[in-house]
């Protein structure tokens, strides 16, 4: 998750949510897994 913070600063779950995502449970797979890593929500 460091790493991820370090590429992306500011990335939130919640800000992942508004993604583009074709298929809406890819799209809360995602989520669910940035979540799982202790993502900020």
């Amino acid at each position: 998750m460091a790493e991820f913070k370090l590429r992306v600063p500011g990335e939130s779950a919640a800000t992942t949510r508004s993604f583009p995502f074709k298929d809406p449970a890819a799209s809360e797979c995602y989520v669910a897994a940035l979540l799982k890593a202790e993502a900020p929500a």
